[in-house]
């Protein structure tokens, strides 16, 4: 805002800068002290000579512009020989954005629009959007979550206004949004279909635990490489209502199907109606070297006046012999509730290894 320095450079080499006025600001106030690409203009009061270029700042004070490439000039967009005294002002170039670096919640100033916003937090945050009706229709902010330990970042509009039809909208490790105001509300684009929650990895592990972000009906859990300690061990799973602080677990708390399949058995099908957790997973089979299970589940959160469900859509084991097989399962919790969490464990003894992967479906 208002970084202007002159220079009296003569010529077309590097210009040396001149201390700003009292009314502006220098370009180390504006830019930073360190050395920075910047778009610059220059110009020659009261005459036609004129400069926009992309330049290297010195970040010194006053300090210096040296010029790399002419985008435009009165010298048919060649560098100028410049004579006199030069109005130098640093200029953003079109796609260019200024960074607004949070690593916690807050509100979005109306200054910072346009700015590439990146959070760096290590839990989850919350950013305020400004009133929608206070920003000029078509314009926002470019937000980017670089944040660690699976930290999301929550955007929410000002009030009862809504985002992409929501009350907030989430942003996982990784991605990144750009948002505009429409005057009345916001819009988000560039958020993918299915988003990467979080990915653990179990090295003897007693268990494996997902809080579920709020905001989503559906999720997607995918395992690999899963051995456990115990062989005949089955990969199992529980649900929560109050964000981890307690599993259901009692003999009664879920009813589940399940369906598996091995090279010289028969089918075998089993249904429990009553059990203390769903199978993932048949009895795994440790003793064959290399062996290792994978598959893929959903998860329907349910809500009160629906049951939370989970189906393992497909799994398998391989271990390059005559060792593999697949199998399904559905299971469901046996009340009408909202779940928000989940565990997964071996039925008996931990988990040795294995990759989890949980995946929100927008």
């Amino acid at each position: 805002w208002l970084v202007q320095q002159t220079s009296n450079t003569l010529g077309t080499g590097t210009f040396t800068l001149n201390a700003a006025p009292a009314e502006r600001r220098s370009w180390q106030t504006g830019l930073g002290a360190s050395a920075i690409v910047t778009g610059y203009r220059a110009v020659t009061a009261g005459t036609s000579n004129f400069e926009v270029g992309i330049g290297t700042f010195s970040g010194g004070s006053p300090g210096t512009l040296t010029r790399s490439t002419v985008l435009a000039s009165s010298n048919s967009g060649s560098l100028v020989s410049f004579s006199g005294v030069q109005d130098l002002i640093p200029v953003m170039l079109p796609g260019q954005r200024p960074r607004l670096s949070v690593s916690a919640g807050g509100t979005e100033a109306l200054a910072d629009l346009g700015s590439l916003v990146t959070f760096t937090g290590s839990s989850t945050a919350t950013r305020t959007l400004p009133a929608a009706a206070s920003v000029p229709p078509w314009s926002g902010y470019l937000y980017m979550n670089q944040g660690s330990a699976g930290a999301a970042l929550i955007l929410d509009p000002n009030g009862s206004e809504i985002i992409n039809g929501l009350t907030t909208l989430t942003i996982f490790g990784g991605e990144s949004v750009e948002v505009f105001s429409t005057g009345s509300a916001w819009f988000a684009t560039g958020l993918p279909a299915m988003s990467l929650v979080r990915r653990q990895v179990a090295s003897a592990s007693a268990q494996i635990d997902f809080v579920l972000p709020a905001g989503f009906e559906d999720f997607l859990l995918e395992f690999r490489g899963l051995v456990p300690a115990n062989d005949g061990a089955v990969l199992a799973l529980r649900t929560s209502v109050d964000s981890g602080g307690a599993f259901a677990a009692g003999a009664s708390d879920y009813a589940a199907t399940r369906r598996e399949d091995r090279p010289g058995t028969s089918s075998v099908s089993t249904t429990a109606a009553t059990a203390s957790a769903v199978p993932l997973t048949f009895a795994l089979d440790t003793a064959t070297a290399g062996f290792s299970a994978i598959g893929r589940a959903q998860i329907h959160i349910g809500s009160g006046s629906l049951r939370p469900s989970v189906r393992t859509v497909s799994g398998g084991v391989d271990n390059g012999t005559a060792a593999y097989g697949s199998f399904d399962s559905t299971g469901v919790r046996a009340a009408n509730a909202a779940i928000n969490a989940i565990r997964l464990l071996m039925d008996t003894g931990n988990i040795a290894s294995g990759t989890f992967s949980l995946y929100a479906v927008r």
